[in-house]
């Protein structure tokens, strides 16, 4: 599998689970702990998820593009769609101290993100909506 890998996923929410699938795979063939795969899991089902239940104004099927790298102990995604521009980083939306009743839809999303992952950069070109994230992960012996 090497350290690099380019998958395309439709815009159905089965597809996050596929992904996981390729991203374990792609963690246990490069040594990755199992610890920083998960991490790095959760984020990818966040962003995805989000990307997938809110970035398309269409019921029609929408490609996503990820690329995945191992570059020494740094593990890098970019995250392409062609759904609606959306910079998450400049959510404010931060009510993790608020009660359930107080607490309305999203905001959590964005603090795993940013939780989990060392960088994170947003940047919108030609029409879609590119999402950069890096992570210093944990390589097993």
């Amino acid at each position: 599998m090497g350290s690099r890998l380019s998958i395309t996923i439709r815009n159905d929410i089965s597809e996050v689970s596929r992904l996981a699938d390729i991203i374990e795979l792609f963690g246990r063939t490069n040594k990755v702990a199992a610890s920083s795969t998960f991490e790095i899991n959760l984020v990818m089902d966040e962003v995805l998820a989000n990307i997938i239940m809110h970035g398309f104004p269409d019921i029609d099927e929408h490609i996503i593009e990820i690329k995945i790298s191992l570059n020494g102990e740094t593990f890098s995604a970019e995250i392409v769609d062609d759904g609606i521009a959306f910079n998450p980083l400049k959510s404010t939306k931060d009510d993790r101290g608020a009660s359930l009743e107080e607490k309305g839809i999203g905001g959590l999303g964005i603090h795993i993100i940013k939780k989990y992952m060392d960088k994170v950069a947003y940047k919108r070109v030609s029409n879609k909506n590119v999402l950069m994230i890096k992570k210093v992960v944990t390589i097993e012996q």
